[in-house]
């Protein structure tokens, strides 16, 4: 097991935290990824989300307020839906969906949410940005990453060996 997590922990650092990202719009709440409650701020409008290589899943709920007259409002919601994402290197995922002002309007979209993903290339210079803002600065994770790279494949091999024993 602590193997397999230094191998995880190994690969994570040299290839990345981000390899794509996903972007929510402000009409969506976001209520958990990949099956983890989300969090959320009161003032949090797009979410941009970085994720690792794979399939990933988001469950949104569509909210807006609609105002009626100056003194009354309403607000719309739909039930939770899944939205599912096979996430690839430098890419970015766009969820595009109509924002509805309108009660009407609105309170048909909440029934049925209807969106779009738009995939989009990242720069090199975002994803390095990214990868940067996502690093865990360690020391023993620096090291372990220096000692690694330093060691033959007999010492790879004694150090594996190690592990599955520890």
């Amino acid at each position: 097991m602590k193997f397999g997590l230094f191998i995880a922990l190994l690969s994570l650092s040299i290839k990345g935290f981000c390899d794509g990202q996903v972007v929510i719009p402000e009409q969506f709440n976001l209520l958990s990824i990949n099956e983890q409650p989300y969090e959320q701020g009161l003032l949090e409008k797009n979410k941009m989300l970085s994720f690792t290589s794979g399939t990933h899943k988001v469950t949104l709920q569509y909210e807006v307020v609609i105002e009626i007259d100056s003194d009354e409002h309403e607000v719309v919601k739909s039930q939770p839906f899944d939205v599912k994402f096979r996430i690839e290197d430098g890419k970015r995922y766009v969820i595009h969906s109509p924002y509805h002002s309108e009660l009407d309007a609105a309170q048909s979209f909440a029934k049925k949410p209807d969106y779009q993903i738009r995939v989009e290339e990242m720069t090199r210079q975002e994803v390095k940005a990214i990868e940067k803002v996502n690093e865990i600065p360690t020391k023993a994770l620096d090291n372990l990453k220096h000692w690694w790279l330093q060691a033959s494949d007999a010492e790879k091999a004694q150090f594996k060996k190690w592990m599955k024993k520890s």
